[in-house]
């Protein structure tokens, strides 16, 4: 009889914590009335984590997975044009009561799928990894170029950050890392000038007092919320900012009302939710079976690491300000549905890890 292979627990655990934090978080954080749409986003996912737990990992190697899903997310983010602005950004598909899709929070996926087989096959069968590099990049610049067209400044920067992590632990030259180094800041410098609103956020940023009702309403009012909530909080749906003074305060600023709420003892709990869940995600990247395992491991350990540090640098006004949603906390379905997609492909790595160990 064949011994069951368990998952990672401490991925298990820390992954159903900050999903039960978010629904509750979430609820407190909606003045207006139960988010049913959310709980109904929760539950597909959660179906969604269960059955991934269960697919082997391998199969996504498979040469009809990737065209399809990439077809998918290009045809998507093309899509997302000719269905009206919401906030002034092209960014969902309109899917009538269930809510919306967005494109964006698939392309983590795809990017991360495509980087693991691509440089995985090359490094297997020990051969250069540039020319696989180059066809990740080559996928990514397509696919960041649309995200920041809608515009989606953020979502962009997730897609090539998570590259560039999976790229770096690839082995890659160091010769591209010094290109890469030099580019960024002109990059992000031509990035801020491109659109007047990037500007507006990134002098709000830097001096948000300069105009409290404008562009540096956000980020004044995440500051307040986290300065009020004290040690200990003000207590479970106590918080003044939830009562419409904090914009997306169930979404881009869950944080902020988790720390209002629950003080700073709170915040710093999700936190350290964040950093066993890339502590555990980096142990069982180590101990894949194969190349492909290890890399996915890795991206998905990347994606949902930086997007929470991303979120809460946010947050506390470390960053500027860039609409990134905090991983199974933030009201979204299209982040839950695919974030916990994506844990629950890792936490089938884990299994197949640990059948390996023994």
């Amino acid at each position: 009889m064949a011994r069951k292979l368990k998952p990672d627990v401490w991925l298990f655990t820390a992954t159903l914590v900050l999903l039960a934090i978010g629904v509750v978080a979430v609820y407190s954080a909606s003045s207006e009335g139960v988010p049913t749409n959310q709980f109904m986003w929760v539950a597909l996912g959660a179906v969604a984590f269960f059955a991934t737990m269960h697919i082997d990992y391998k199969r996504y190697a498979h040469p009809s997975v990737l065209p399809v899903l990439i077809g998918l997310t290009l045809a998507g983010l093309v899509a997302v044009f000719f269905f009206p602005a919401v906030n002034h950004s092209h960014r969902w598909i309109k899917l009538g009561t269930l809510g919306t899709l967005q494109p964006s929070e698939l392309g983590k996926l795809v990017v991360i799928l495509f980087a693991a087989t691509a440089i995985g096959r090359k490094l297997e069968a020990n051969e250069a990894v540039e020319p696989a590099f180059a066809r990740t990049l080559l996928l990514v610049s397509v696919l960041a170029l649309l995200v920041y067209k809608e515009p989606d400044g953020g979502g962009a920067i997730m897609l090539v950050g998570i590259m560039a992590a999976m790229m770096f632990v690839s082995g890659l030259p160091y010769r591209w890392v010094g290109i890469a180094a030099l580019a960024a800041p002109i990059l992000a410098a031509l990035l801020v000038w491109d659109e007047r609103y990037r500007l507006d956020r990134w002098e709000a940023f830097l001096n948000p007092e300069s105009d409290p009702l404008g562009a540096g309403y956000q980020p004044l009012q995440s500051l307040i919320a986290v300065g009020t909530g004290g040690w200990w909080g003000k207590g479970y749906m106590a918080g003044v900012q939830r009562l419409g003074y904090l914009p997306e305060a169930r979404n881009d600023y869950i944080y902020a009302v988790i720390a209002e709420d629950k003080g700073l003892i709170g915040a710093t709990f999700v936190l350290l939710c964040f950093a066993v869940l890339v502590w555990r995600g980096l142990k069982v990247a180590r101990a894949a079976p194969d190349a492909f395992g290890s890399l996915l491991a890795f991206g998905i350990t990347a994606y949902l690491g930086l997007q929470a540090m991303f979120n809460m640098s946010v947050v506390l006004k470390l960053v500027p300000a860039k609409g990134i949603p905090l991983p199974f906390v933030s009201a979204g379905g299209s982040s839950m549905l695919v974030s916990l997609v994506a844990m629950g492909v890792l936490l089938n790595i884990s299994q197949q890890a640990s059948a390996t160990d023994s």
